[in-house]
């Protein structure tokens, strides 16, 4: 669900007159909640709307937060039971806070029944468009491996476009080593930011390489020889993002 337009192109009257408020924003998104059309998600009445987290965003141009909730039904505590997350994005003016778009019920996340804050942040991609990361995780006969899943609004769909394995750690037995990533965005001239993920091995660069025998994500991650890379940058083609061996 999108609700109107970024204050460049229409300008709008302040959700929130003045200075900005948690409360006054939750209960502009909790109506909102109220009113959506739950269907598509099989949750049966009553829903119960909770906030997860505000983010604080700095655009070129002008400043934003981004409240993002689950909604979870009674009763929800199954491991499956993954809760629907929303997201509502309100732009500072001069008088106040603008509720410019609400991302409703697009995303299903988490198992029983909750979704940890810490597993999504939401960072600016672009000079108009934020992007939310959300992370997670298994562990089997002790390696753990990480993933990312960034999701957006790309035309008329709320989506993901990038999905990356992050880390991996060996179990002690096996060595006790690993690697991780940190992801910088990087901006260019026009379209959605270029990401640029480094990484590093646990105990140093011997550290660099795939572990994990599934096939899946290995190409955006290492090389042939099972190397991790250092470096990879990803650049938005339109649809998704790609690893670009040409730009590092």
């Amino acid at each position: 669900v999108r609700d109107g337009e970024h204050p460049s192109k229409k300008e709008r009257k302040p959700s929130i007159k003045g200075k900005w408020t948690d409360e006054a924003a939750i209960a502009i998104a909790q109506a909102k909640l109220d009113a959506a059309d739950w269907t598509h998600t099989k949750f049966d009445d009553p829903l119960h709307h909770d906030l997860i987290r505000v983010s604080d965003l700095i655009y070129k141009d002008h400043q934003s937060k981004v409240l993002a909730f689950k909604t979870t039904p009674d009763d929800y505590d199954c491991h499956a039971c993954a809760p629907w997350l929303s997201f509502f994005e309100f732009d500072k003016s001069g008088a106040g806070w603008t509720l410019t778009n609400s991302e409703i019920a697009v995303v299903q996340r988490g198992s029983w029944g909750d979704f940890h804050p810490m597993d999504l942040s939401v960072r600016v991609l672009s000079d108009q468009i934020y992007g939310v990361f959300l992370t997670s995780g298994y562990t089997a006969q002790g390696f753990t491996t990480a993933g990312v899943a960034l999701y957006a609004r790309i035309g008329d769909d709320f989506r993901e476009i990038l999905t990356l394995s992050i880390s991996e750690d060996d179990p002690p037995e096996y060595g006790g080593g690993g690697w991780s990533s940190t992801i910088e965005i990087r901006a260019v001239p026009a379209g959605l930011y270029d990401i640029v993920v480094h990484r590093k091995g646990k105990r140093g660069p011997d550290d660099l390489r795939w572990v994990d025998g599934a096939p899946n994500g290995k190409d955006d991650v290492a090389d042939y020889d099972d190397r991790v890379r250092e470096k990879d940058v990803f650049k938005f083609d339109g649809r998704e993002y790609v690893r670009s061996p040409i730009f590092q």
